[in-house]
């Protein structure tokens, strides 16, 4: 706005520098046009200069009062343009700066151009003067309400704006947190969870000494390169190609190589990750349990699809009667999170067979609605209708104040904008466009209003004041307000200044046709503003639009990274170290998976994994407090029992105490001791109650003060002990399915 408004003194100059033109003048008319040259030299030197703009703002206020003071005939159109443009300039402080300073400047701005009068033109007609006085007053009035309430605008655009981009930041945490945490759980399911499990059952594929071995060394690996891999942000893209190192010796046929690269290289990250995490999936599970000698990996590109089929002869298996719980996750789920479409044929006997399919083309984006304007058309919208209550404001003033006889053309006009405003706030709303109907009959409206704003100054026989300059602008903003292209508003441009033209020609004196053009120039004038404002919000508009796309990026970048980190934390805490630990001594040959104790140790640690894999999904900043507390009741060989409903608790205030709560309980209660923790969320409070065996002096060992935000307390009944903890939150969180957690040591 700023800009628009410092080009349009220039344009207020040069429709002055004309106006003294064809005026008497009490100077040589030179000085007109060395007057305009400063000016114009001032804007040259801000805008290259990067100045501030009070160098052409003061060198303007002197043109003016240089025009006020050389003027020799108030009926001469330098005056009739005079007064109408000091009173739209004098307002520049005001839609310049906030604040109550701007409002005193603007009022001491319009007092001067009357001054001025007084001073050098004591004869004229106090009505000249009265025009000026009332004129700047009310248009004072008027711009201070509008940039209130455009101002106000603008900081609910920002508010609304800076409010949407934290819920997206957080969306996106909490879906990167899920997929990561999922990725994480299949990983894990897919090497050391089903490894100790086969182990520990001691089923033929794992009693293989060497096999055994072998099988954890692969496994090690795999981990320990995911970890690196998510630590690092998941830059590296997978390839289908290297489906030749996971396991069976695998035989291409349709495409491979680089023709294969190729097409993989037209899907997004994500999705490739998803297509070669399941058929390395598949890859493995068939050489786990097939019982082949190779696998078959057929990859075709068809209907623009990329279509990758696993199969091998093995043995099969019927899907009736064994648990598919791991293909579901593993290959099914990871599959369809990112679009494929996944298709599994077995039969005993028969083999199985994988097939993998996704679309090379990019998603579609939803088709637009009609009525959806830029990201910017509601505050555009807004500010016009602000605008042409601004002009119907200025106009009732005049009429209010005005010495003269009534205007049936005046109130033709003013009722005409104010039902025009009306129609376009009512017709754009929800984000529509103006329908062409509305549009069309405000572009025939537009030569009406021009006669009436004609007859209501007398054709420039009456004192010409602000109002029919201002009004004339309105329909052409108003065309602008719901249009996506330019295209209405230079056609309503178009249709204002031809009709102008038409309506002078009916003018037989040619003076009088002159002060119909310079009625005409102030017009002009607030239009230029008017595209130059427009415009500078359509680049505004791309601005947004790439930023909005680097910010997103950036965001999910964060988004990703934060979520790896916070999962490795959880696994961390989780007590995984032992898990690795010991699937590096069985790898290394330092205990044998022969031995009993060592399947017991598989087995124990193949059920703490999948019941902190089952923690795991729910994604929240519970889970890896949960974690700890299951690690921690496992060491000490606690009986720990966990019950959640609607557990997504996204305070990390209420996480961290309800967290350090149920540690503290735990490291108060005796070893070999039994506990149960309930969890329930409600719409601002989240309760957590924690009962325990009175065989330990936890109540008299936990303090219940101290605890931040939250309200403890512990009751002692007849053979237990309770303690109720109590969180109340300001802002609610979606509901969250419910899930339960048993890690009793008895129950393994």
């Amino acid at each position: 706005m700023r800009r628009a408004q410092l080009a349009g003194i220039v344009l207020v100059q040069l429709v002055l520098l004309v106006a003294a033109l064809v005026s008497e003048l009490a100077v040589p008319k030179v000085a007109a046009l060395l007057v305009a040259g400063a000016v114009i030299i001032a804007a040259v030197i801000v805008l290259l200069l990067r100045s501030l703009p009070m160098v052409l703002i003061l060198t303007y206020y002197v043109a003016l009062g240089f025009y006020y003071v050389v003027a020799m005939d108030p009926n001469d159109p330098l005056l009739g343009a005079l007064i109408p443009l000091t009173a739209w300039t004098v307002i520049l402080p005001i839609m310049l700066r906030p604040g109550i300073w701007p409002i005193l400047v603007s009022g001491m701005l319009a007092a001067t151009p009357a001054a001025l009068i007084v001073v050098a033109h004591p004869t004229w007609d106090r009505a000249v003067l009265s025009a000026s006085l009332i004129t700047n007053l009310i248009l004072i009035v008027n711009a201070a309400i509008f940039i209130f309430f455009l101002r106000g605008i603008a900081g609910s655009l920002d508010r609304q704006k800076k409010a949407a981009i934290e819920e997206e930041a957080r969306v996106v945490r909490r879906r990167t947190s899920k997929e990561m945490a999922a990725e994480y759980v299949r990983v894990l399911h897919d090497t050391i969870v089903n490894t100790f499990g086969a182990l520990a059952r001691e089923q033929p594929q794992g009693t293989n000494t060497e096999e055994g071995q072998e099988r954890c060394r692969r496994d090690l690996e795999r981990i320990r390169n995911f970890q690196r891999s998510t630590a690092a942000g998941r830059q590296a893209r997978p390839s289908l190609t290297d489906l030749d190192r996971i396991g069976l010796p695998v035989r291409w046929t349709g495409m491979s190589g680089d023709d294969l690269r190729r097409f993989q290289a037209l899907l997004p990250v994500p999705v490739l990750d998803a297509l070669c995490g399941c058929a390395s999936e598949a890859v493995r599970n068939a050489t786990k349990h097939s019982g082949a000698d190779h696998v078959i990996v057929d990859a075709q590109y068809i209907d623009d699809e990329l279509r990758v089929k696993i199969s091998d002869d093995g043995c099969g298996f019927d899907r009736a009667s064994i648990d598919e719980r791991g293909i579901a996750e593993s290959i099914v789920a990871r599959g369809e999170l990112q679009g494929l479409a996944v298709a599994l044929d077995a039969a005993i006997g028969e083999g199985t067979t994988v097939q993998l399919s996704c679309s090379l083309s990019p998603p579609t984006e939803a088709a637009a609605p009609s009525g959806e304007v830029r990201p910017l058309g509601h505050f555009t919208r807004k500010m016009s209708i602000a605008w042409a209550l601004h002009a119907i404001a200025i106009g009732i003033s005049l009429e209010i104040v005005s010495p003269g006889e009534p205007s049936l053309a005046t109130y033709l006009l003013l009722g005409a904008l104010l039902a025009f405003a009306g129609a376009s706030w009512s017709s754009s709303r929800f984000d529509r466009l103006l329908p062409v109907w509305q549009i069309a009959l405000m572009l025939v409206a537009i030569p009406a209003a021009n006669w009436c704003a004609l007859e209501s100054v007398g054709y420039g026989n009456d004192a010409p004041y602000l109002f029919p300059a201002v009004s004339l602008t309105v329909l052409p903003v108003l065309i602008h307000a719901s249009g996506r292209t330019f295209s209405s508003f230079f056609l309503a441009v178009g249709v204002q200044v031809a009709s102008m033209l038409i309506l002078g020609m009916g003018v037989v004196d040619t003076s009088r046709y002159a002060e119909i053009l310079l009625l005409e120039a102030p017009t002009v004038a607030l239009l230029a503003m008017w595209f130059i404002l427009l415009r500078k919000f359509r680049s505004i508009e791309v601005e947004i639009a790439h930023a909005q796309k680097t910010m997103d990026r950036a965001m999910r970048e964060a988004a990703a990274h934060e979520a790896a980190t916070e999962v490795q934390m959880q696994w961390s805490a989780s007590g995984l170290h032992g898990s690795l630990e010991l699937l590096q001594e069985i790898a290394a040959g330092v205990i044998s998976p022969d031995d009993p104790e060592t399947r017991r140790r598989c087995g124990d640690e193949e059920t703490f994994l999948r019941q902190i894999s089952a923690l795991s999904q729910t994604a929240t900043l519970m889970s890896r407090w949960f974690a700890l507390a299951l690690a921690d009741a496992r060491r000490r060989q606690i009986e720990f029992e966990l019950h959640a409903e609607d557990a997504q608790i996204d305070d990390p205030q209420a996480a961290d105490e309800l967290g350090h709560l149920v540690l503290d309980c735990i490291a108060a209660s005796p070893e070999k001791s039994a506990m149960r923790v309930t969890v329930l969320q409600r719409v601002r409070t989240v309760r957590m109650l924690i009962v325990t065996r009175r065989d330990g002096d936890l109540a008299d060992r936990v303090d219940v003060e101290g605890r931040g935000s939250l309200r403890v307390t512990i009751e002692r009944l007849q053979d237990h002990i309770l303690v109720d903890a109590t969180w109340r939150r300001s802002a609610a969180t979606s509901p969250h399915s419910g899930w339960r957690i048993s890690a009793s040591p008895t129950e393994r």
